[in-house]
C-alpha cells in the first residue's frame, strides 16, 4: 500500500542537505508539502527554504499550518511576505480558526480549472470554512 503522507523529511540535492519539510503528501495526483507550527510564527528564511524546496521537488501546493489566530501578527507577517513572491502554485494558510472548525477544508475545490484554464496561484486563506 502506498503512503500518502511522509513526516519529518530531510531533502537532499545530490548529496547536499538543502532543508527539511514537516509533511510530504499526495492529494490524488498532486504532490504537496506542509510546514506546521504550534505556538510561533514562520521566519522569512524558513519560508524561503520551503519555497525553494517546493520548486525543486515540483510541488503542486504548499500548506503553512499554525495554531495561531488568523489575526495574529505572525500570520499577517507570513501572508505579507508570501504576497511579495511570484507564486506559481497555491499556498494555503491554515490557522487555528480553520483547523478547529466543524467544517473540513475541501482542497479539491481549489484544483478545478477556472475559466482561464488555470489553477489558483498565490496565498489562499480558506476563510469560508470558518463558522
Amino acid at each position: 500500500m502506498a503512503k500518502r503522507f511522509l513526516f519529518d523529511i530531510d531533502i537532499f540535492e545530490y548529496s547536499n542537505h538543502i532543508g527539511e519539510i514537516d509533511i510530504f503528501f499526495t492529494l490524488g495526483k498532486k504532490v504537496g508539502i506542509a510546514e506546521v507550527k504550534a505556538d510561533r510564527g514562520f521566519e522569512n528564511q524558513q519560508v524561503e527554504r520551503i519555497l525553494i524546496i517546493a520548486q525543486k521537488i515540483k510541488s503542486n501546493l504548499i500548506i503553512f499550518s499554525s495554531l495561531k489566530s488568523k489575526e495574529s501578527q505572525e500570520i499577517k507577517d507570513l501572508i505579507s511576505y508570501l504576497e511579495t513572491k511570484d507564486l506559481k502554485i497555491p499556498i494555503f494558510i491554515l490557522t487555528k480558526e480553520i483547523l478547529f472548525n466543524k467544517r473540513i477544508v475541501d482542497f479539491s475545490e481549489y484544483f478545478s480549472i477556472d475559466q482561464s484554464g488555470s489553477f489558483p496561484q498565490g496565498v489562499i486563506l480558506p476563510n469560508k470554512y470558518i463558522e
